[in-house]
């Protein structure tokens, strides 16, 4: 009789388990207010001039962030692509001058 009322306790516990981790992600999925870093493509960071995947380890504190659209606009904002998480690059098309570097 004890090892039935355990097997149905584990059963009631793991219910619950199950249903508030499907509530979990639906929070996650639904919230307008996410991170930044998930709200867009590519985050730039405003010291090192450095762009970066939103996921990357070595991204800048959120004070430090620039939204970046496209590897492109990246590079003509005067960013390089991070060497840890290595982002897609875009060169400049012909003629367009490139950004000057203010350090």
């Amino acid at each position: 009789m004890r090892k039935v009322l355990l097997v149905i306790a584990v059963m009631i516990v793991f219910g619950f388990f199950l249903v508030w981790l499907s509530g979990c992600e639906e929070t996650a999925q639904s919230k307008p207010n996410a991170p930044i870093a998930q709200q867009i493509n590519f985050v730039g960071d405003s010291s090192t001039r450095i762009y970066h995947m939103p996921k990357c380890k070595k991204c800048p504190h959120e004070s430090q962030i620039v939204p970046l659209d496209s590897p492109l606009s990246a590079t003509q904002a005067g960013f390089k692509p991070c060497k840890y998480c290595k982002p897609p690059h875009e060169d400049l098309p012909e003629g367009m001058p490139k950004p000057q570097q203010n350090r």
